[in-house]
């Protein structure tokens, strides 16, 4: 039999919310958080698992009930007083519904004690597994690929984590792991206590070439470790070991024709994190598509919900790198990711290679800062210029939504009053159109220090005194404090600001034909543009720093976002179709070992 998951509860080194895990009614522990349920429909479509197994240490509870949604579907007696792990069959191959969880009924309070006095039953201990022949398993050893770039804290904890997994705990998957650190900062000691964990200098080459690195090292020690994986993940993410095992599982089950399968990750805000920001997503005209952003899945509507649960959408979905697991099938010495720093490089590779499928399963992701905490900043370059490398490569090509796309860019950068990520946008856009010989010639620290001198600069909050009315800056205090409360009790602030678009914010460009409001605007990252309607002065704020700056709406710089408009459609008019053409026919050559050697200076 091999492990598929462990039954799993909050802690306080990853994460505390209990209703992720279970929720409890009288005298009922109900397992049914997202992180304790099967995905029934993935497990029947993706693998070979035709029998479950329970195995169950549970003392102080009475009853186990096999639930399917909210169906009880089999019922077992326990012995409260027994210490020792049981098997217990469970149905599997004639369910029909979302996902299969459990509910254990606490055992009654014996006559004559005080149920206070009895207190409750620790948590079981248990996990679930397919019952499966050796023979059937598929081979699977995994490389953990992790790209940092001066994160020292952030790195130690999650190499601790793995090397629990890997040195000092039971699970089989961990057997199965070796972890490739990639040090684009150099700032880390090569030297390990466990030799399965490497910690290796790289060429500052952002994330692209960071996670490369780390996919060539995997690749150069494939038939020495019978490595068959790669699995990329942040260094700043927030991991939960039970991961690896429910990847190891899932893999080793998988049937003939899904073997070399992508297997993304969720990620989920550590700042709220009960909400889910991504469980693939996808690319379309330009565009960057989801339809679960901020999704709560401490309720069981939402992490039953079809959306998650349903066995389809393989071949246009793709994951972010903060946890995605791709085959060796895959990961070749002529198929690496393209040298683009950072941002869309995971877009690119899972366009590329869409074919082969994406897959997400609930329990195998990690926790990280919500992109609703900071400004775009020097990403507005790279979001520009790699977008369009992505759509002139995979997509059709269509000149008039690339163009759509850049200026979106541009102006939706100015219109949230963030001149200088407009200006790295149509940077973005006049790099793209020099073609891939220009870019990989470049030095890829040089130029992005010199992209960060661009980015616009933020403050500590108490600077704005010196600026604003002291009847603005209480007014803007205030209203940081109410955001940064909600956000500590579990919610998203977003939504209670949010702002829809109405007739008067399209017929008066959101008040810009409008006489200006004198009063001083508090806009966050996230924030919808119809905040600023009117708005002469807006302090831009980071919630997490609590760093801003003041801007103010002026005739220059009206003028300048519409000189950057004119020269993005003439330069686009001009230049795209030679430009795409460059891409789609040269980015093959980007791609391959020789390549990223000479880049890497390997």
């Amino acid at each position: 039999m091999i492990k598929l998951q462990n039954l799993c509860f909050p802690s306080r080194e990853i994460c505390s919310v209990k209703e992720l895990y279970y929720h409890e009614t009288e005298g009922l522990l109900r397992l049914d958080g997202f992180f304790n349920l099967l995905y029934l429909e993935k497990r029947k479509k993706y693998t070979k698992v035709h029998r479950l197994v329970l195995k169950l240490r549970a003392p102080g509870y009475s009853g186990l009930s096999v639930c399917c949604d909210r169906k009880t579907v089999l019922h077992y007696e326990l012995d409260p007083a027994d210490p020792a792990e049981r098997k217990y069959e469970l149905p599997y191959q004639d369910l029909e519904g979302n996902v299969l969880f459990f509910v254990l009924e606490k055992a009654k309070t014996p006559s004559g004690r005080d149920s206070a006095e009895q207190g409750a039953p620790a948590f079981p201990e248990g996990a679930i597994y397919a019952d499966l022949p050796e023979e059937d398993l598929l081979p699977v050893n995994i490389g953990v690929d992790i790209c940092t770039y001066r994160r020292e804290t952030y790195v130690a904890r999650n190499i601790k984590k793995l090397h629990g997994l890997i040195s000092e705990s039971q699970e089989e998957a961990g057997r199965h792991v070796r972890v490739y650190v990639i040090d684009n900062g150099r700032t880390l000691d090569t030297e390990t206590a466990d030799p399965r964990i490497r910690i290796i200098p790289n060429k500052n080459t952002g994330g692209a070439g960071g996670f490369t690195r780390g996919m060539l090292e995997i690749l150069d020690e494939k038939e020495r470790y019978s490595l068959t994986h790669v699995l990329l993940m942040d260094d700043d993410a927030v991991l939960d070991p039970e991961t690896v095992v429910r990847l190891y599982g899932f893999l080793s089950t998988l049937k003939e024709e899904w073997k070399s399968v992508t297997v993304g990750g969720a990620l989920m805000d550590e700042n709220v994190p009960k909400n889910m920001i991504a469980f693939g997503e996808w690319w379309k005209d330009g565009r960057y598509q989801h339809t679960l952003f901020s999704l709560d899945v401490s309720l069981f509507k939402n992490a039953a919900s079809k959306c998650l649960t349903e066995a389809a959408h393989e071949h246009d979905r793709y994951s972010g790198w903060w946890c995605c697991c791709w085959s060796l099938n895959t990961v070749t010495d002529k198929n690496l990711p393209l040298p683009v720093f950072i941002r869309s490089d995971d877009v690119e590779y899972g366009q590329r290679n869409r074919m082969q499928g994406c897959v997400f399963l609930n329990g195998i992701g990690v926790w990280h800062n919500g992109f609703n905490r900071v400004f775009e900043g020097v990403n507005s370059y790279y979001y520009t210029r790699n977008g369009l490398i992505n759509f002139a490569c995979h997509d059709s090509g269509n000149p008039f939504i690339a163009l759509r796309f850049s200026l979106w860019n541009i102006l939706g950068a100015a219109a949230r009053f963030r001149i200088c990520d407009a200006r790295l946008a149509y940077r973005g856009l006049a790099d793209f159109l020099k073609g891939p010989v220009w870019l990989y010639r470049q030095e890829p620290e040089r130029l992005n220090a010199f992209l960060r001198k661009q980015v616009m600069q933020l403050h500590p909050w108490e600077e704005l005194q010196a600026e604003l009315t002291e009847e603005e800056y209480q007014k803007l205090t205030a209203e940081l404090e109410v955001f940064r409360r909600v956000e500590a009790g579990g919610e998203d602030p977003y939504r209670q600001r949010w702002i829809p678009r109405s007739l008067k914010h399209v017929l008066t460009l959101n008040g810009l034909l409008l006489k200006g409001d004198p009063g001083a605007s508090l806009f966050f990252p996230m924030d919808s543009i119809y905040r600023n309607y009117r708005k002469k002065k807006v302090v831009l704020c980071e919630p997490g720093s609590g760093k801003c700056t003041l801007v103010h709406r002026s005739g220059r710089i009206i003028c300048e976002t519409v000189s950057l408009a004119l020269r993005a459609v003439i330069g686009m008019r001009e230049q795209y179709p030679k430009a795409a053409g460059q891409w789609k026919q040269s980015y093959g050559k980007l791609i391959t070992r020789k390549a990223w050697e000479e880049y890497l200076n390997r």
